[in-house]
């Protein structure tokens, strides 16, 4: 796991609106330490600095909805692409699912596991097939008013969710999102 650099730390505290004395006092670490640690003038243990990411990154979300975090441009297939357009797509982008939409309205979705599991077992031919002939169930919708920690209880069998505002795609939530 990668971590963001001290001065990062400091950035993210004091847009919460906490100060050095407040956020030692909920890690239960000296200030001394903390404003060396976001000056970079001291390091700090590994493990403290992933409490200390997790801990901002709870504050940072409490509270937040769909639209909060949600990506507003939405990549879809259509039902007449074909697994190859979906599978270059992916790539390109960095994505692991995505929804399959006909006439605008959203009637299922490709994952990269899908993909996969159809070459493996029908080799590249399977490159050609029509996605409405392979796409699995639609991701689920959320309202853009959904909280957070139902987006998360979601995700934990979904890989991602689209949100819908209206009867309209608006975004998607992966599970990175609201890592």
């Amino acid at each position: 796991m990668v971590l963001p650099e001290p001065e990062e730390f400091a950035r993210r505290r004091k847009k919460l609106g906490i100060t050095q004395k407040q956020f030692a006092s909920i890690m239960q670490l000296s200030q001394s330490l903390i404003s060396k640690f976001e000056t970079n003038r001291a390091s700090m243990k590994y493990d403290d600095v992933k409490n200390i990411d997790q801990e901002l990154s709870c504050r940072e979300y409490k509270g937040k909805l769909a639209s909060d975090i949600m990506t507003n441009e939405v990549l879809w297939l259509s039902v007449n692409d074909t697994l190859k357009k979906a599978v270059d797509k992916m790539k390109e982008n960095g994505f692991s699912q995505l929804p399959i939409l006909k006439n605008g309205k959203v009637v299922g979705s490709i994952t990269e596991t899908k993909a996969l599991d159809l070459i493996q077992k029908n080799g590249l031919n399977v490159y050609n097939q029509k996605l409405a002939e392979i796409m699995e169930e639609t991701l689920p919708f959320v309202s853009i008013h959904e909280k957070l920690d139902s987006l998360r209880a979601r995700l934990r069998t979904a890989p991602a969710v689209l949100v819908m505002n209206k009867g309209k795609l608006t975004g998607i939530i992966s599970r990175a999102d609201v890592l």
